[in-house]
């Protein structure tokens, strides 16, 4: 979950766009007038903004094996650098890391001459800036060879600010029209008061698009 920033709010609370259509929701609150000069109402509405990806990272599991736990380690090592200079024409240096590192002795396999084989794996992952080069690091990493395996790819929205605005737009917009048909009045008679609850979530998408989430929990005042 990601914080909306208050001040953004109130910059857009009072001129947020009108007219969205309103599905069905639970019953706004309403609160009764005060001196029958101003009544308020509280409602919510939610809103989901969809968005291309601008960041993927991709995961690999990586091995190397050898008679003992110095060659296996070897081998490993020698994986990787050929991976990160396999990939340098993709990525930078930096966006290449290893983790998850791991040595076993493998039981149901031996060596030539009847020693035990050690494997040494770990998880090999490559942050890639432009999604749209996310099949070429796959395809480079898995051309090494064997010792390479592919266990997916996640995409994600880093630079989401104007969305997640949009998305906070659009669900005041729906809080608004949810208070209006509460209250029984024109959503223009509608004002929107400073305070609101705001809960926008930027999720994991796919590489076509990523959705961001918005929920809003608002006050409107309103002559009766």
């Amino acid at each position: 979950m990601k914080p909306f920033p208050f001040g953004i709010l109130a910059v857009f609370l009072a001129a947020v766009a009108l007219g969205l259509l309103l599905t069905s929701r639970p019953p706004a609150a309403l609160a009764p007038a005060d001196r029958g000069s101003v009544a308020r109402v509280t409602a919510t509405g939610e809103a989901v903004v969809w968005a291309a990806p601008d960041v993927a990272e991709v995961t690999f599991r990586v091995q190397g094996q050898g008679a003992d736990v110095a060659a296996a380690e070897s081998e490993l090592e020698a994986v990787v650098a050929r991976a990160a200079a396999e990939l340098r024409h993709l990525v930078p240096r930096e966006s290449v890391r290893v983790t998850g590192h791991a040595i076993r002795p493998v039981t149901d396999r031996v060596a030539p001459d009847g020693s035990t084989v050690y494997v040494s794996t770990a998880t090999l992952q490559v942050r890639v800036s432009n999604p749209a080069r996310v099949d070429a690091v796959v395809s480079t990493v898995m051309g090494l060879g064997a010792r390479c395996e592919f266990e997916g790819a996640v995409y994600r929205l880093e630079n989401s600010r104007r969305e997640e605005r949009t998305a906070v737009e659009r669900a005041l917009a729906a809080a608004r029209e949810r208070a209006a048909m509460a209250a029984g009045v024109d959503p223009d008679r509608l004002e929107a008061m400073p305070e609101a609850e705001v809960e926008v979530t930027v999720e994991e998408g796919t590489a076509d698009r990523v959705p961001v989430r918005a929920r809003v929990r608002a006050t409107f005042s309103y002559r009766p």
